[in-house]
């Protein structure tokens, strides 16, 4: 499989990149890494979902606006 690197500049909320240095940290990658494989996932669910309101109802959440971070249910440890 070739792999062609991006530059990429999206907005990502800090909880989450800070979740996402974590999971590098524990799992001994690195951050691009974690990163790459997250979208390839993401893209695939997407891809297999169909859109994003069927992906939306198989039961993967999004955020929504003005929930509080600690009340979301995820992957990411949100302890202050």
């Amino acid at each position: 499989m070739c792999k062609t690197k991006v530059p990429l500049n999206l907005p990502v909320r800090e909880v989450v990149w800070i979740g996402l240095r974590h999971v590098a940290e524990r799992e001994r990658k690195k951050l691009s890494e974690i990163a790459g494989l997250t979208l390839e996932w993401s893209v695939d669910q997407l891809r297999e979902a169909g859109s994003i309101n069927r992906l939306l109802r198989s039961g993967i959440q999004m955020p929504c606006k003005g929930q509080s971070e600690n009340t979301r249910p995820g992957w990411i440890n949100r302890t202050p």
